[in-house]
């Protein structure tokens, strides 16, 4: 899978746990400016990456805002740290809570801004 439909299936399946645990309001972030402006900017796209960008387009409406933002990459550590760890596991786990080896990680990115 090429790099930029990886991101964009971890931008949607965060999407879809947001939607499963009824929030309402989402500020997608993303250190990819390719997703950033194809979500800002869709066009048609028969890819597998356009057609991962085109579901969580769909999925807009299922919220009463869903905004979308780009990041640099030194303000994404925990991110970066989190999709690291989910590789590393054999299952998949969300817990809700930040995991405590990622606190450095956390702060790292608050002293970014």
């Amino acid at each position: 899978m090429a790099v930029e439909a990886a991101e964009c299936l971890s931008a949607l399946r965060g999407v879809q746990i947001a939607l499963n645990h009824n929030v309402r309001k989402l500020q997608l972030e993303t250190d990819s400016q390719i997703l950033f402006y194809a979500l800002r900017n869709p066009k048609p796209d028969i890819s597998l990456f356009g057609s991962l960008v085109q579901e969580i387009l769909d999925l807009r409406s299922s919220f009463e805002d869903l905004k979308f933002s780009w990041i640099r990459r030194v303000g994404n550590y925990v991110a970066h740290y989190l999709a690291s760890l989910a590789l590393s596991l054999e299952e998949p786990l969300f817990s809700g809570s930040l995991p405590t080896s990622c606190v450095d990680s956390f702060y790292a990115d608050l002293q970014a801004y």
